[in-house]
C-alpha cells in the first residue's frame, strides 16, 4: 500500500470514487472532473491517494481554513471525504490514509481538525470517536419550500 498526494492526473479516478461515496450514501448528486482540478490547483487543499499496484483504493480531502465554531483556533484541517472501497473496508486504510493526513497538517504547523459525519453513518461515527474525535456541535438543517 502507498498513500500519496494527488495530482492532475488522478482526477478521473478521484471524481469516479467521489461519485461512487456519494452513490452509496444516496445524496443523490454527482461531481463531475473540474470539482477536483480546482481543488488540486488549490494550495489549500490536501489530496491523498490509497494505492496499491498503480490502483487508487481510496483518498482523503482536507482544506487548510479558519474554524467557525472554534474562535481559539487560528487555522485548522477541515476534512471533505476520506473514502475506502467497500471491498477493502475494515482492514485498517482508513486508519492509514487518516494518519498520514493527521501527520501533513502537523508538519504544515496545524494541530487541529474538524469534519462532518452524517447522523445514519453509525459506521463512520464508530471510527471518528475511535481515532481521537470529539463532538463538539450539532448542524441542523431544514428543506426551504
Amino acid at each position: 500500500m502507498v498513500i500519496r498526494d494527488a495530482g492532475a492526473g488522478d482526477v478521473t479516478v478521484l471524481t469516479a470514487m467521489l461519485n461512487d461515496m456519494y452513490s452509496e450514501i444516496k445524496y443523490g448528486i454527482s461531481f463531475n472532473e473540474d470539482f477536483f482540478k480546482s481543488r488540486i490547483k488549490s494550495r489549500f487543499f490536501i489530496i491523498k491517494i490509497l494505492e496499491e499496484d498503480g490502483q487508487a483504493l481510496g483518498f482523503s480531502t482536507v482544506k487548510i481554513t479558519k474554524s467557525d465554531y472554534t474562535p481559539e483556533v487560528s487555522s485548522m484541517g477541515f476534512l471533505y471525504e476520506l473514502y475506502i472501497k467497500p471491498e477493502i473496508r475494515k482492514k485498517g486504510y482508513a486508519r492509514l490514509l487518516l494518519s498520514e493526513m493527521e501527520k501533513e497538517l502537523k508538519e504544515s504547523g496545524i494541530d487541529y481538525m474538524e469534519l462532518y459525519v452524517r447522523l445514519d453513518n453509525e459506521n463512520g461515527m464508530d471510527f471518528w470517536l475511535r481515532n481521537g474525535c470529539k463532538p463538539i456541535y450539532h448542524v441542523l438543517s431544514k428543506k426551504l419550500i
